[in-house]
């Protein structure tokens, strides 16, 4: 599909226009600091504290940042560590405690970013499109994000909870990894327990669609939260948690977990009850108006990157992300 638009359009690297005000539109290779250091101003107390944590730094040098960061913040854990560059969730970190912290800084060997972690129930992805000149933007799909758990019965262990379940063993081997000797608890009948940290589908979050959520007032808030980055962003998506449904169409409480640019598909379309054809018109649906947007973007005068800084990144981008830990 992406070749075909690139030969109507006249050009494959077309979505690589989409958004100025990100590193490559998103595609590839973005760093996380700089979009939420473009966002600090605007989003406000709508963005979680964070801090970067170079590689620069010796391991002990950056734990020794991150206990002033979180003693300067008022924070206690648990944190997020995450990589600077990173796509589907890859490297992220819900950190429990000192011990946690330093192993994660000894061996993460890239630029990480330390990051509050909000405590609300719901998460969401929001996808948007804004037309080039255009003096207001469209929500274009809302995603409810369905964390995956297991409900506990006292008898089995959460090992057996999630080989037995359904859909958590499909993950049974990443979700095992991630609770470590907890997958020998036995939690109580009825007790649900939540197996992510993040909202990822790679990492069994089930993706569902909320798009009957959208409201004005909940443009209004992803515009003004948007101003920070001025006439730099036309298509993505917003990940951020809210205490529920109400909130959301509300606009109120709402937190910024992160901002993702052309790359940041339109998640409603994996929602498992969709049908495949209509899950592929959403898709192509999205990258159709990356290249209708890079084209406009074209006309208004912007040149694509060079094919070697192209290749160059998305390789650096690779390389980088063969060396993050894996995901909790």
């Amino acid at each position: 599909f992406a070749l075909l638009q690139g030969v109507r359009r006249f050009g494959i690297r077309l979505p690589l226009l989409t958004n100025p005000a990100i590193d490559f539109s998103g595609l590839a290779g973005e760093r996380k600091s700089a979009l939420l250091e473009a966002l600090r101003e605007s989003v406000g107390a709508g963005l979680p504290a964070w801090t970067p944590l170079p590689r620069s730094l010796t391991a002990e040098e950056r734990f020794t940042r991150a206990k002033a960061w979180m003693a300067e913040h008022g924070l206690d854990y648990p944190v997020i560590l995450k990589p600077d560059v990173a796509q589907r969730g890859s490297g992220l970190r819900k950190v429990a405690g000192d011990e946690r912290l330093r192993h994660d800084l000894e061996h993460g060997h890239y630029d990480q970013l330390l990051q509050e972690y909000v405590d609300l129930p719901a998460e969401y992805g929001v996808s948007w499109r804004r037309e080039p000149g255009a003096a207001h933007g469209t929500i274009t799909g809302i995603t409810r994000k369905d964390f995956p758990k297991v409900v506990g019965d006292g008898r089995r262990t959460l090992e057996q909870l999630v080989l037995k379940h359904p859909r958590q063993r499909l993950w049974a081997q990443i979700i095992l990894r991630r609770l470590g000797a907890r997958e020998f608890d036995k939690p109580a009948k009825g007790v649900v327990v939540q197996l992510a940290a993040a909202g990822n589908h790679a990492q069994g979050t089930t993706f569902r669609d909320g798009s009957q959520l959208a409201t004005e007032a909940l443009r209004a808030r992803l515009e003004d939260w948007l101003a920070g980055l001025g006439d730099g962003f036309h298509i993505g998506r917003f990940d951020l948690r809210a205490r529920g449904d109400a909130a959301l169409q509300a606009g109120e409480g709402l937190r910024l977990i992160e901002l993702n640019g052309v790359a940041g598909e339109p998640t409603h379309a994996y929602d498992p009850t969709r049908n495949p054809l209509a899950s592929l018109r959403i898709l192509c649906a999205h990258w159709g108006d990356a290249f209708r947007i890079g084209a406009l973007m074209r006309r208004r005068g912007a040149r694509p990157p060079r094919w070697r800084a192209v290749v160059r990144a998305m390789f650096q981008a690779w390389r980088e992300q063969r060396r993050h830990l894996p995901a909790d």
